[in-house]
């Protein structure tokens, strides 16, 4: 799928869901019916009978050992240096948020299916609140109430840690959202090294695995989700999904900074994150002009897809200042230093305060330019996807406005 096309279903996601369950509304409820009249299970067609939750199980066979590890907590964020443009809104909306406790729990005879790991338990109650889909909040809107039937189940004796999340062909959702999973488990006495086997979301991109093996974990034992659809071990370990949304916790941060130890040397690199190009997603139209503006301060034009996940690690831990497009590339912020200055620059269509808060926990200066265009906070992720031009005089000002000239 092209990214434009993926850009179309994105921007009409939740429109589609909302059309699916009003069309789908019956036919489906006839086939619980089927279900239920014929004991049947998810296992041999139909969705999960019943739509649950890790908390709502408590006291059941279906989930046993539920331990809370991280209690509700609220952030508390500075806003960002003014850039002069009038203020985005989507920063002050985000100015003080609160993330639910955050728990670990076993699984008896769980399953586990697709890439973004849906939980359902031997008795075929989905736990929706670690089977997270991205615009889906409710039974109505979830995809697995429209499945007719699943793949054939592969069958693993053991125990088996799920290492997954929504968005996990993404390098952010895979950083942010699906490693840290694996502290929580540590924290409740499930060691996702010590499991007999690890299924995780994806493992087509190199930082799945080298990110896999940081947490200990043998090559051989992981299983691909991807390949594996539908799987099922004799103990599944679960966690909550942190900080969906973009909103990092500190102690996610905490987590990802001691799985790469910092590397010797002065903290004095200034680093421009470069795409590669100046046409397709988010691309800077005009960045010979950035980089010329750039170059003579200092910067250094890189692109991240180039290194390794260490080396990305270690790029981040020598800056003293980062300048990029809104991206994935970015996430590499958690492993930054205390006071690095950082310049993101948003199409006008998107800004995107993801990166901005997680600048928060790690305590950097943070500022941000928009492209040229009218501001439109209200086009969401129809224009996450927009190339852009940026004003010079805009970059000049966002650096100035963190003392880098």
């Amino acid at each position: 799928m092209s990214w434009k096309q993926n850009r179309v279903l994105r921007a009409f996601g939740p429109q589609l869901r909302r059309f699916r369950s009003a069309v789908l509304k019956l036919p489906f409820a006839a086939i619980r019916g089927a279900q239920f009249v014929t004991g049947s299970t998810s296992e041999r067609f139909g969705p999960p009978r019943v739509y649950s939750s890790i908390q709502a199980e408590q006291g059941s066979p279906d989930v046993v050992d539920i331990v809370e590890v991280v209690p509700q907590i609220t952030i508390e964020r500075q806003m960002p240096l003014d850039p002069g443009d009038g203020g985005v809104q989507v920063f002050a909306k985000r100015i003080k948020t609160g993330q639910k406790p955050a728990f670990a729990a076993r699984v008896p005879r769980g399953r586990c299916v697709n890439e973004a790991g849906w939980v359902i338990t031997q008795r075929d109650h989905l736990l929706a609140d670690v089977s997270i889909e991205l615009g889906a909040n409710s039974r109505a809107l979830h995809s697995s109430s429209y499945v007719l039937r699943l793949p054939p189940c592969r069958v693993f004796s053991g125990s088996a840690a799920i290492i997954s999340s929504a968005g996990r062909r993404n390098y952010f959702h895979w950083i942010l959202e699906s490693l840290p999973r694996a502290y929580l488990l540590q924290q409740a006495g499930l060691d996702v090294s010590k499991a007999d086997y690890v299924f995780a979301s994806a493992t087509s991109m190199p930082f799945h695995i080298q990110s896999l093996e940081a947490l200990g974990v043998d090559p051989k034992k992981i299983v691909s989700l991807a390949e594996n659809p539908h799987v099922r071990a004799d103990e599944l370990w679960v966690s909550s999904i942190p900080g969906v949304n973009g909103n990092p916790a500190p102690w996610v941060v905490d987590f990802l900074r001691g799985l790469f130890p910092d590397p010797d040397g002065p903290r004095k690199r200034r680093l421009y994150i470069s795409r590669g190009k100046t046409t397709g997603p988010r691309a800077a139209t005009n960045e010979t002009d950035v980089f010329g503006v750039l170059e003579p301060l200092g910067f250094e034009s890189i692109q991240m897809e180039h290194f390794t996940m260490h080396e990305q690690s270690d790029l981040f831990k020598s800056a003293e200042a980062i300048v990029a497009p809104h991206g994935a590339g970015l996430t590499n912020l958690v492993f930054s230093r205390p006071g690095v200055k950082v310049l993101e620059m948003f199409g006008p269509r998107y800004p995107n305060p993801c990166f901005w808060t997680l600048a928060n926990v790690v305590g950097a200066e943070y500022a941000y330019i928009l492209g040229e265009g009218v501001l439109d906070e209200n086009a969401g992720i129809a224009g996450q996807a927009d190339p852009m031009t940026v004003p010079i005089d805009r970059l000049k000002a966002g650096l100035a406005s963190l003392g880098l000239t």
